[in-house]
C-alpha cells in the first residue's frame, strides 16, 4: 500500500503511558489527507485484519474548518460502518478501503450532520401555529441523485464470479455494465446507497472466495454530476480482442471499449479511469 501524502508508522509499546495491556502488539500510523483538512490515526490489533478490522480516529489538521461537531459526527460514522463490515468479517486487509470509503462518504456524513443542526435550530415550540402546519422532513436526495462509481480491475475472468456481479448490480436495481478480461472495467449507476451496497457486497461476499492476488480492485473515480441515466440495464459487456489479433485471447479491446463509451455519452470516463488506474 503506498501513501502520496505524509504517514508516520510507529509500533505501540507497553511502556509508554498512553498503551494499554490490550495495546501490546499494535500499529499504529497516521495518514494526512490534505485535501480533507483531516488526520487519521489507524491502529491494527495483533488479530488485524484475520479476526479484527481496522480502528480509526479522525483529527483535525492546523487549519481546517471542521468544528467538534464535525469531528464527532465523523468518528460516529465512521464506528458505524466498521461496525456493519466486522459482522461479516472476511479477515481481508482493509485499511485501503477504509481510506477509500471515508474520502467517497466524506461530504455526506458531514451534510448529514448539518441537515440535523438545520433541523434543531428551526424548531418552533409545540402549540404554535408553524408547529401544526410542520411536516417531518425527508431526506431522500441520497436516495433519488443517480451517479455513476467507474471501477478498474488487474483482471477478471472467472465466469461464474462474472455472473454473480452481473446478478448482484441487477438485484441491487443498479444499471452499468461489466467488461471482464484484462483489464476489466465496470460502471455502477445508480443511487449513491445502492452504489456503496453494492460494493460492500461485492468485497465481503463475491469475492470471499477469490485469492487476494486475484482481486484487485480500484475504484477509480465517481461521477456526481449525472443528469441522466447513460445506460438502461445492468449487463455484462464483451470486448475481447478480435481472434489472432493477440496470443492472449483474454485481452480486451480498448478501442472498442473507448468508442462505446462515447456512444452512450460517457467519452470522458476512459481518459480518467486509464490514467487513474495506472498511477502508482
Amino acid at each position: 500500500l503506498m501513501f502520496t501524502d505524509a504517514v508516520t508508522i510507529h509500533t505501540s509499546d507497553t511502556n509508554e503511558s498512553s498503551c494499554s495491556e490490550k495495546d501490546e502488539g499494535s500499529i499504529i500510523f497516521s495518514l494526512k489527507l490534505f485535501e480533507l483538512g483531516i488526520a487519521l490515526t489507524f491502529t491494527l490489533p495483533p488479530e488485524y485484519p484475520q479476526e479484527s478490522p481496522p480502528q480509526v480516529v479522525v483529527t483535525c489538521l492546523s487549519g481546517s474548518n471542521l468544528s467538534r461537531t464535525h469531528l464527532k459526527t465523523l468518528n460516529e460514522g465512521i464506528q458505524d460502518h466498521l461496525s456493519e463490515e466486522s459482522k461479516v468479517w472476511s479477515g481481508d486487509p482493509y485499511v485501503y478501503d477504509l481510506i477509500l470509503w471515508i474520502q467517497d462518504n466524506f461530504t455526506r456524513i458531514l451534510k448529514g450532520s448539518e441537515i440535523i443542526a438545520s433541523s434543531s435550530s428551526s424548531s418552533v415550540h409545540p402549540g404554535s401555529d408553524s408547529d401544526a402546519k410542520r411536516t417531518p422532513a425527508k431526506i431522500t436526495k441520497q436516495d433519488s441523485k443517480i451517479i455513476r462509481q467507474w471501477v478498474w480491475f488487474i483482471g477478471f475472468y472467472t465466469k461464474k464470479i462474472i455472473q454473480a456481479f452481473v446478478n448482484c448490480g441487477r438485484e441491487q436495481g443498479l444499471t452499468g455494465f461489466l467488461m471482464p478480461g484484462k483489464p476489466s472495467v465496470a460502471c455502477l449507476e445508480g443511487s449513491e446507497k445502492k452504489v456503496n451496497k453494492f460494493l460492500k457486497i461485492t468485497r465481503t461476499e463475491l469475492f470471499a472466495t477469490v485469492s487476494a492476488s486475484s482481486r484487485k480492485m480500484k475504484l477509480v473515480f465517481r461521477d456526481l454530476d449525472v443528469k441522466a441515466p447513460a445506460f438502461q440495464s445492468f449487463e455484462e459487456l464483451n470486448l475481447g480482442c478480435a481472434a489472432g489479433t493477440h496470443k492472449r485471447k483474454d485481452l480486451t479491446d480498448l478501442g472498442e471499449l473507448q468508442k462505446y463509451l462515447e456512444k452512450v455519452g460517457c467519452g470522458h470516463a476512459f481518459k480518467e479511469i486509464f490514467n487513474d488506474a495506472v498511477k502508482k
